[in-house]
């Protein structure tokens, strides 16, 4: 049985790998998208106004600190609204279990225990800090690899759990 405790850091960490991943290309490059559109109009005025190059090059470190604060805001709303969600779900952080078997994995949060045949998850994916286990396209179960330090078990977990994949998305 492997014993931890998944704080926000792991669903923001889980949060921000998704959208990194599956996110569509307006999402993943809005941020560039409007540093190009606001470079153009800029870019547009200075020249129908003729206007020098030292303006040109006073305006570019203007656009490089409007795209920072504008990724910096984007980032800053989207995790506030999963900060928003995790309080009204308070069971999504917490006390977790996870023991397996051949066949299952057995998670066990607040008392309640959920049952995952290997069988039926469909891909695993490796960040920086986590494994996650795809149950579905848009839900995974987080192994977080800090567990590996706990001893062999949570290593025979990501193993069984490859072993057993059956296909991929």
């Amino acid at each position: 049985m492997i014993k931890f405790t998944l704080d926000i850091n792991d669903i923001l960490a889980f949060n921000k790998y998704y959208a990194k991943k599956n996110g569509t290309f307006i999402q993943k490059y809005i941020h560039w998208a409007f540093f190009i559109i606001l470079a153009f109009i800029i870019g547009l005025n200075l020249y129908t106004q003729k206007a020098s190059l030292p303006s040109y090059l006073i305006i570019i470190p203007f656009l490089v600190v409007v795209a920072s604060i504008q990724m910096a805001f984007t980032n800053y709303l989207r995790r506030r609204s999963l900060i928003n969600y995790i309080k009204q779900n308070q069971g999504i952080i917490g006390a977790r279990e996870y023991s397996f078997n051949d066949t299952d994995l057995t998670i066990k949060v607040n008392d309640v225990a959920s049952n995952y045949p290997f069988a039926s998850i469909l891909k695993l994916e490796e960040s920086k800090l986590h494994y996650y286990a795809y149950t579905t396209p848009q839900s995974a179960v987080i192994i977080p690899k800090r567990l590996l330090a706990q001893g062999d078990e949570a290593k025979q977990l990501i193993d069984k759990i490859r072993s057993n994949i059956r296909f991929t998305l």
